[in-house]
């Protein structure tokens, strides 16, 4: 095993610590979910690596639409086609 930089397109997420990443075998791409920035900023933002073409895509949600609160130190897991959150 070696380390290799990615480089990759599209929506990149803004740097962040504390979130979760799952891998979904089905789709071949890396979903992060929520996490921390700085001035303890919290996200419930999506972002999407199709991990085939190395592009981000990020999904926001929509106003007045059920989603998530934004949290840190939590756990997610992909349950396809359900990411599924505990705590935070």
């Amino acid at each position: 095993m070696e380390w290799k930089e990615l480089h990759t397109t599209g929506d990149i997420p803004s740097q962040r610590s504390n979130c979760s990443m799952s891998y979904d075998g089905n789709n071949n791409r890396v979903i992060v979910f929520g996490g921390g920035g700085a001035n303890k900023k919290r996200f419930n933002t999506i972002s999407i690596l199709d991990w085939g073409t190395k592009e981000w895509m990020e999904i926001h949600p929509k106003p007045n639409e059920a989603a998530p609160w934004e949290r840190t130190y939590h756990t997610a897991e992909l349950f396809y086609p359900y990411l599924v959150v505990f705590g935070g």
